[in-house]
């Protein structure tokens, strides 16, 4: 009679696994995707508008959830600006909050919508949750 003894070479699971790691307690998982979580950095990414480059910011899920409430969307568009738009390469805002009248009256032209597309693409929304009278519906931001 032969016996064969087979050996797990499954390999460890990755750094960046949620897979608890040989020996790892699920505390220890928990802690390191919370780190994983809070350690994020945002995005950004230069843009050419108005014959200048601009560097925009992703916006925290704080600014996001903001947005989506209110209901004056210049505002909305206006505070995005302010927060999110830096001198690249810098952390210096290009505008504050004293900016707002002043921004809210820049023609909206491919300039301004190039700047509108870079910080939709890094919100990585495709749908937005609309909560209307306690119901939630997903619908497409444009």
């Amino acid at each position: 009679m032969t016996t064969t003894t087979t050996t797990n070479t499954t390999p460890p699971p990755p750094t960046n696994s949620s897979v608890p790691a040989a020996g790892e307690s699920l505390s220890a998982l928990r802690l390191r995707i919370r780190d994983a979580v809070l350690s994020a950095k945002p995005k950004t990414e230069i843009v050419h508008a108005f014959g200048m480059d601009i560097e925009i910011r992703q916006p925290t899920l704080e600014a996001v959830m903001s947005y989506q409430t209110l209901t004056d969307r210049v505002e909305a568009a206006s505070q995005m600006l302010i927060r999110y738009a830096f001198v690249p390469g810098t952390d210096t805002r290009i505008f504050d909050e004293g900016d707002v009248d002043l921004i809210k009256n820049v023609p909206f032209g491919n300039d301004m919508q190039v700047i509108n597309d870079a910080i939709t693409k890094m919100m990585d929304l495709k749908l937005a949750i609309k909560a209307e009278e306690g119901n939630f519906e997903a619908t497409q931001l444009s």
